[in-house]
């Protein structure tokens, strides 16, 4: 009777402590790699927005200089 009762509980203990550090595990893990894609996809839209930024000022700047080199090619 005893042993079957001190089982019963020991399973119950183990299979409590396994869920609780699965779940910790899962959380700890999920939190990590939320953070990470956020971190990076914001990373990446401001490099991406800064690159894009400098990119269309040098074109614009190069479109308004062309104007004038071109009387002086001809």
């Amino acid at each position: 009777m005893r042993s079957g009762l001190g089982s019963g509980l020991w399973s119950g203990l183990s299979g409590l402590c396994s869920g609780l550090g699965s779940g910790l595990w899962y959380g700890l893990w999920s939190g990590l790699w939320s953070g990470l894609g956020s971190g990076l996809w914001s990373g990446l839209w401001s490099g991406l927005w800064s690159g894009l930024r400098s990119e269309r000022n040098v074109y614009i700047k190069e479109k308004k200089r062309k104007p004038k080199l071109k009387p002086k090619q001809v």
